[in-house]
């Protein structure tokens, strides 16, 4: 969640949105408030894009802490693991 008492960062969170329009209505830009000398336009929304999946993986898929998409990383790498098969074919 975004805390943000005084009103000085370029992202704001709108708290009162449901789970369900949370990716679209739930964090937007305050184009007023980019610092363009360090953050261009594109790099502000690609801020956004990323905090806001950040926060869709937290509150939608119950991701609460970061080592959990290390575990999960670890449990999609083991899913995907190629299979050892008895007719291997080698091109040496």
């Amino acid at each position: 969640d975004l805390h943000d008492p005084c009103g000085e960062f370029f992202i704001q969170e709108n708290p009162n949105v449901s789970l369900d329009a949370l990716w679209h209505d739930g964090y937007s830009l305050r184009p007023e408030m980019i610092p363009h000398a360090v953050v261009s336009d594109q790099l502000a929304k690609t801020i956004l894009r990323t905090g806001k999946s950040i926060n869709f993986l937290k509150r939608c898929c119950n991701v609460k802490e970061w080592g959990d998409f290390h575990s999960m990383s670890k449990e999609a790498e083991t899913y995907f693991e190629p299979q050892e098969s008895s007719s291997s074919v080698g091109f040496e």
